[in-house]
């Protein structure tokens, strides 16, 4: 076995294994896409909400198509071109619904293909920053232990 200095001496010269410029990189990273996915979040809330309030416009002006005063023999048609207009509001709508949703669908896709693609690629630096830490780890024991006693040694019971 090494005296606590040697082995003081090996483990100095291992790496530093926490890099602190990597966290902050890493964090401004996951802040910057925390970011984009709000932003595309609130763009389609502001966008549906506009298509909700055009909605309910269209719908309060069919209600006051409906409710002006008029023969008798022309409510039944009054009635009847009212559920027409509203039908078609509905359906206008939800085209316009199914729009912003697909149009977010598709950026949410492309953001989260690009922050896999970012972790990946972290993921392979820290693997291979691993694996030179372990090699260099695996050194400084080899180092540390004197010749011919790399076996543990164990005590009887």
């Amino acid at each position: 076995m090494g005296t606590a200095t040697e082995f003081t001496k090996a483990f100095s010269s291992l790496p530093n294994v926490y890099d602190s410029d990597a966290f902050k990189g890493a964090f401004a990273s996951f802040s910057d896409f925390q970011g984009k996915f709000s932003e595309i979040a609130i763009a389609s809330a502001s966008m549906s909400t506009d298509v909700l309030l055009k909605g309910t416009k269209d719908a309060l002006e069919n209600v006051r198509t409906l409710t002006k005063a008029r023969d008798r023999s022309n409510y039944a048609q009054a009635f009847l071109d009212f559920m027409q207009a509203q039908a078609k509001v509905a359906q206008d709508t939800a085209a316009s619904l199914s729009e912003i949703m697909k149009g977010s669908g598709t950026e949410v896709s492309e953001l989260a293909t690009e922050a896999a693609q970012e972790t990946t690629e972290v993921m392979t630096e820290v693997i291979e920053a691993s694996v030179e830490v372990t090699e260099e780890a695996q050194d400084v024991v080899e180092k540390a232990e004197p010749e011919g006693d790399h076996k543990v040694k164990s005590t009887p019971v």
